[in-house]
């Protein structure tokens, strides 16, 4: 056992290259296609290539339609690589997804017995690695004026690691950029810069049965790259360097570290490529098909990728093949194609990018319902591009015609039907009473079809269902203060609607109350006016309208206006309701007239008591307009007081006096009534004291007496001398005007 697992970590050792150690060795760099190995290996640059993903994810930002490639690679005879990519638009960014696997066959396995080392079995060992990919293309930025584009895309890995019957498993995570330069009358007419960095992150486990080997991660390995174009797009220079581990020196001619390569394209589509980097040569030749019938009856491009690689000694003799074959998307031929947007759409917008793709240098037409737009030319890879292509309102169908060498104007293009709709939708919403009254149903109509309607009421959400395209239906309990013969209270029966259209745009919040909404008076208010002004709204549901047996009309906007005479004390004010459907709803409102005085403050403790006495005719001002609430009471006062309240009858004769009353004084009466019903006493000396000040103690005692028994006795101190406005607190607290009191303010 011990001899097996010291040939289990001396093969996987010799095979990644020390990886347990934080290797340099990754199989996926020799996962690249046939162009990128003919141009160096690990080469950044290529944009558009769908197999030089696995170096830098960024090269499949420009990719315009769905591609698919397959790749294998031989090297030393037994180590086998197989590569699978597909790549196809997804929104606005690129998708990617490959699978790459590098294996390395008949490996022997052996024994040590009897002192000899026996040939046991073979096993093979290697990688596979499966990657999804997003990246996505930025055009014509701000930053720089000679800058075409820049793409960005990102790697993430899962892979797969095993030696015969040992399996270990990891993730790992890549990102790249390129950037793309032009420069008019310059020998190198465009500039391509890429970067990238495998593995910034990665992570691989335990091999599974083998306890001792401890986890360990792929080293990061920096790549950066630069291509020129020449001679009209025709020849290319290519340099790239690749940097391992976690410093970053210039130059590291490790794994396919510093190269140089160069690339021509013949007139027929043929492709001659050549690269070195001082240990080997490469040299490659590409050929695309065009016009090759494929999927759904579509003519679709091709490409086959050939490269041969020779090592210097002492591996001279053992030269490496790889061959690629792609399928590029459809073919450019004379017909212009619409490549975005693919298919027709609705949207708010009043503007449309369109790109696409036609024989390169054609004269593109763009034609919107049949009228000619603007004419503009493809480049020399057959590209064109329109930005704030303007569309009308409604339907919009664009088709574009090319004008090239071969025939004056090409067959028109797929047409391509745009709807732009940027006019806010409209609803009109009607409220109904059914089920005798006890639901409430919302019928909305809408100006055009709707995408969403998100509705409200009374805090609680509200589903419209389809009755037609145009038209939706919602139900929903009335609510208890809406319901017949209630009281109008300051609750506001609330329908809030916020639709959006198919094409985005919005409309919303919309409120919509109903069926009466009482601005003045609100139920339960004071008034002090002998007349108030009835101010309030209907709604559309909403055909009559009576207060207190007399119609009422509205405004256009709903809203009506009514003067109202009050009655000292309570006023109910009944409302009758006619809704579109002919149900009747009653309401009320409740307004108490109380009077009041000028020299009542408002916010004063009392005030209202005051004003409730007053207007119980109980305890009244001292004038229409006075009330006079800081005079301080004197027991003369409190006599006549309570003779009146109680309709006492005053003796015609007074046959006693005090001596501090005379018999022939009009106040005498008062007191001596009080004395002869015990309820206010003389001193010992018979003076009655009239003028003397009343204080809260002596006041309880004389109400008490008198038959107004005090249900709050701690309303004043003892000692606090009483004004009329402190009587008016303590009547009101009183057994015989206490529910006086409330029930005229309740």
């Amino acid at each position: 056992m011990k001899n097996k697992l010291f040939l289990f970590v001396y093969i996987s050792m010799f095979l990644v290259s020390g990886i347990f150690a934080t290797t340099q060795y990754n199989s996926q760099l020799q996962m690249i296609g046939a162009r990128s190995a003919s141009l160096g290996g690990t080469v950044p640059t290529l944009a558009g290539d769908l197999n030089a993903s696995f170096v830098n994810p960024a090269v499949l930002g420009e990719i315009e339609e769905m591609q698919l490639a397959y790749s294998y690679q031989n090297i030393f005879g037994n180590f086998v690589y197989n590569q699978i990519n597909f790549c196809m638009p997804f929104f606005d960014m690129n998708l990617g997804v490959s699978y790459g696997s590098d294996m390395l066959y008949d490996i022997p396995e052996t024994v040590y017995e009897n002192s000899r080392i026996r040939l046991k079995d073979t096993y093979s060992a290697g990688f596979n690695v499966l990657k999804g990919s997003l990246a996505k293309t930025f055009y014509q930025l701000d930053f720089m004026d000679n800058i075409d584009k820049v793409s960005v895309g990102s790697n993430l890995k899962l892979y797969q690691q095993k030696v015969g019957d040992y399996l270990r498993y990891g993730v790992g995570w890549d990102i790249g950029a390129l950037m793309s330069m032009s420069f008019k009358n310059n020998t190198v007419e465009k500039l391509h810069v890429g970067v990238a960095i495998v593995d910034l992150l990665s992570y691989m486990q335990n091999w599974n049965g083998v306890g001792i080997i401890k986890n360990d991660n792929f080293a990061r390995k920096y790549f950066f790259g630069m291509k020129a174009d020449m001679l009209e797009d025709t020849f290319s220079v290519f340099f790239q360097n690749s940097v391992d581990g976690y410093s970053l020196p210039l130059f590291n001619n490790v794994f396919h570290g510093f190269s140089l390569g160069a690339e021509y394209k013949f007139p027929a589509n043929l492709y001659l490529r050549t690269s070195t980097d001082t240990k080997r040569l490469n040299v490659g030749t590409g050929i695309r098909f065009d016009n090759i019938m494929g999927f759904n009856m579509q003519d679709y491009s091709m490409q086959v990728d050939y490269n041969y690689t020779f090592n210097t000694a002492p591996m001279d003799s053992l030269p490496t093949h790889l061959l690629t074959f792609s399928i590029l998307g459809e073919d450019r031929s004379l017909t212009p194609k619409i490549l975005y947007p693919l298919v027709g759409f609705l949207t708010k917008d009043e503007v449309l990018n369109m790109r696409g793709v036609a024989a390169k240098k054609a004269k593109i037409l763009i034609f919107n319902n049949k009228q000619l737009y603007k004419t503009i030319e493809a480049d020399k890879y057959g590209y064109w591009t329109v930005e704030k292509f303007p569309l009308v309102e409604g339907e919009n169908k664009i088709y574009i015609q090319a004008n090239g060498i071969e025939k004056e104007v090409s067959f028109k293009s797929k047409e391509l039907v745009v709807f732009s709709d940027n006019q806010v939708p409209t609803v009109d919403i009607k409220v109904l009473l059914v089920e005798g009254g006890q639901k409430l149903k919302f019928v909305m109509t809408a100006s055009e079809k709707l995408a969403e309607i998100k509705a409200g009421f009374n805090d609680k959400q509200c589903a419209f269902l389809p009755v037609s395209d145009l038209k939706w239906e919602a139900f929903v309990d009335l609510p208890d203060f809406m319901k017949n013969d209630s009281f109008i209270n300051e609750h506001k029966a609330l329908l809030e609607v916020t639709v959006r259209d198919k094409a985005g745009n919005e409309a919303g919040p919309i409120e919509k109350s109903f069926f009466l909404q009482l601005e003045n008076p609100k139920d339960k208010s004071i008034q002090y006016k002998n007349h108030l002004t009835i101010l309030g709204n209907v709604s559309s549901s909403v055909k009559a309208l009576k207060i207190d047996n007399e119609f009422v009309k509205w405004d256009k906007n709903y809203a009506f206006s009514l003067p109202y005479k009050l009655k000292l004390g309570k006023n109910l004010l009944n409302f009758k309701v006619y809704t579109l459907n002919n149900t009747v709803l009653n309401y009320k409102a409740r307004v108490l007239k109380l009077k009041t005085y000028t020299d009542l403050i408002p916010g004063t403790y009392g005030k209202l008591e005051a004003e409730a006495l007053a207007t119980l005719g109980v305890l009244e001002g001292v004038s229409n307009t006075l009330y006079n609430p800081e005079y301080v009471l004197k027991r003369i006062d409190i006599a006549k007081l309570i003779v009146r309240l109680k309709n006492m009858k005053l003796p015609l004769i007074v046959t006693k006096d005090f001596k501090d009353l005379l018999a022939n004084n009009v106040s005498t009466k008062y007191a001596v009534e009080m004395v002869e019903k015990g309820i206010m006493l003389p001193d010992e000396k018979n003076k009655f004291r009239p003028y003397e000040v009343v204080k809260a103690g002596e006041l309880k005692t004389i109400l008490n007496k008198a038959g107004f028994k005090m249900n709050n006795l701690s309303v004043y101190a003892d000692d606090e001398v009483v004004t009329r406005l402190k009587l008016a607190v303590m009547l009101a607290n009183t057994d015989e005007y206490a529910a006086k009191v409330n029930d005229l303010l309740k």
